[in-house]
């Protein structure tokens, strides 16, 4: 096992406890699957080496990710220094974004199982705060478990107007309706076969700054009469 990058990450791994971080690979790895990741304090100098991570993506791996999100092509943002943090029990990867210029604009999340990534809304007041109400919608933790606040789930129906799909995931906008609306497919693939025109229903929630918002029980009459 080999460390996936050439540089380490400062982190905080507990309070008060400052450590370098560095996920692991293997050297003929070519899928960039992660073997384990790696945490040396600070002060004493002392590794721990995690191997239980079953192929999950490793930080290259999530940084194309995040890299090839639509949101983040459409605002010519760049993922920066992913660091693995576990959040809602998931290993997860939290990308920072910056423009051109460096400057910080939002946070991606990537669930390291299986690469699905949200991205915070950068006009919201706390972008990190919508990428975590997103994601926690995702995994179906509920607000008040999760300590966000976000809406009540509400049920929709309407005709999809835009259509695109990214990573698994289906990005579609209403008709008559502002806001843009994901689902995750990589449970049904044929969910990715929705067009503009089709009848929908789906529950639906998500902060109310956010310009996306997750779904739920999502399903297409055409697909599925």
């Amino acid at each position: 096992h080999i460390p996936a990058r050439d540089e380490v990450f400062g982190m905080l791994a507990a309070p008060g406890r400052f450590v370098w971080f560095v996920d692991h690979t293997a050297p003929s790895q070519t899928d960039q699957s992660m073997t384990g990741f790696t945490y040396m304090d600070t002060v004493t100098g002392a590794i721990t080496y995690y191997n239980s991570t079953g192929g999950e993506f490793d930080s290259l791996a999530a940084e194309s990710a995040v890299a090839s999100h639509p949101i983040v092509r459409q605002g010519r943002l760049a993922p920066t220094q992913p660091l693995l943090y576990t959040a809602f029990g998931q290993n997860t990867w939290v990308v920072p974004l910056v423009a051109e210029t460096g400057k910080y604009q939002s946070l991606a999340l990537v669930q390291a199982s299986n690469g699905h990534v949200v991205v915070g809304n950068a006009a919201a007041p706390s972008p990190q705060i919508d990428a975590f109400a997103q994601y926690a919608i995702f995994l179906g933790v509920k607000p008040s478990v999760a300590g966000i606040a976000v809406a009540t789930a509400e049920i929709h129906r309407g005709t999809l107007d835009r259509v695109t799909t990214a990573n698994g995931t289906l990005y579609f906008t209403l008709h008559g309706e502002p806001g843009v609306y994901t689902v995750d497919a990589s449970g049904n693939a044929a969910l990715l076969l929705a067009r503009s025109g089709d009848r929908v229903s789906f529950r639906a929630a998500g902060t109310r700054n956010g310009a996306l918002r997750a779904t739920e029980d999502f399903r297409d009459g055409t697909l599925t009469p």
